[in-house]
């Protein structure tokens, strides 16, 4: 979306460039962008900030264009700009017209922050918290987590919090939950709404069945080859390999393709991929597992072929494929449950837009 704002300003300011900057540096700018207020609005906010412009009112509640600009992280974008293209930079936060196309860009954002603020009421209004429990819980996950991923242990974990400039794991558990508390949150109410979703045999079946041509398994083979620019050369090299040598090596040594850095290993090539030279695959086809074909001529050259593996076509049988197609059905269910929910969150709020 940032490319296409700033694409969309280019049209507009053609041959509008600034050689100097006058008013605040540009330092400051930055500075006061990357520090626009947080989201949320305190109940003690001042009268000044009362009287913020509006962005919308959902549900009575106001939205204030400096939380719209908190939420689509205003301060990263004038970041990025800055690092691409100062000027452009100076025009956009300093003119009408740059004025105007910011406004442009909250109005394509301003959905999402509804969306946000819906889902934050719906969250209040369920009275979904998280309990110690549950926040001991994930806690110990992600503790767990970093000693199995990582290694770490109990005292190279504290020393990285220490370096966070907190002093107990107390402290990072807290601090833990003060920046992930409103996903986690959400991540709860998603589990509440979604957990209703269920797969049936019978629709697993008439997938299966619907959708039969995509559970045949083609036809494939793992092939190496060894590229070579002349007969000659590519028929020393085969009587090395017949006499003992190592396909991999040889390819190393003397392959001129790509592959050659890894042992000329090209994986697994279906019948009939027509990406593939058909002299080449005719002949790769041909052979056993493990056998080297003979010296085989292609447009590319003379090529020594070699397959490890050989996939027999198949049609997988419903109990093979039944905890795939499941998965699928639910995955697709619960965006269908998740999207009707937001629909109805719309429909039933009162969302006043004032952008």
């Amino acid at each position: 979306m940032i490319k296409i704002l700033i694409q969309k300003f280019r049209r507009r300011v053609d041959l509008m460039r600034f050689k100097k900057f006058k008013g605040i540096g540009l330092f400051l700018l930055v500075l006061v962008l990357i520090t626009i207020p947080v989201m949320a609005a305190q109940e003690d906010e001042s009268q000044e900030e009362k009287q913020e412009v509006i962005a919308a009112i959902v549900n009575g509640e106001e939205l204030t264009v400096n939380q719209l600009d908190s939420f689509i992280n205003l301060g990263k974008f004038a970041q990025q700009l800055y690092q691409t293209d100062q000027d452009l930079m100076k025009i956009i936060f300093t003119t009408e017209v740059g004025q105007d196309v910011l406004n442009e860009y909250r109005k394509v954002k301003l959905e999402g922050f509804i969306n946000a603020v819906l889902l934050d009421q719906e969250i209040k209004n369920r009275n979904i918290v998280l309990t110690d429990e549950e926040k001991d819980e994930i806690f110990n996950n992600q503790i767990a987590g970093l000693k199995e991923n990582e290694g770490a242990t109990d005292e190279e974990i504290l020393d990285s919090i220490k370096q966070m400039g907190l002093n107990s794991m107390e402290e990072y558990k807290e601090f833990l939950f003060e920046r992930l508390g409103d996903q986690l949150l959400l991540a709860k109410l998603q589990k509440e709404i979604l957990d209703t979703a269920s797969v049936t045999d019978e629709e697993i079946e008439n997938y299966y069945n619907d959708n039969i041509d995509s559970m045949e398994q083609v036809e494939q083979i793992k092939t190496s080859h060894i590229l070579l620019e002349n007969e000659e050369m590519a028929n020393q090299v085969l009587n090395q390999i017949n006499n003992g040598a190592d396909f991999a090596e040889m390819a190393r040594e003397y392959s001129v393709d790509n592959s050659a850095k890894n042992g000329g290993n090209l994986g697994y090539i279906k019948k009939g991929d027509k990406n593939w030279d058909q002299d080449f695959t005719e002949a790769a086809f041909a052979l056993d597992e493990n056998e080297v074909s003979d010296v085989v001529k292609t447009q590319f050259g003379y090529h020594i072929i070699k397959v490890f593996d050989h996939v027999e076509e198949k049609t997988y049988q419903l109990e093979e494929v039944k905890d795939e197609i499941e998965g699928e059905l639910l995955n697709n269910k619960r965006q269908e449950i998740w999207n009707q929910f937001i629909l109805d969150l719309h429909e039933n709020a009162e969302i006043e837009r004032k952008l």
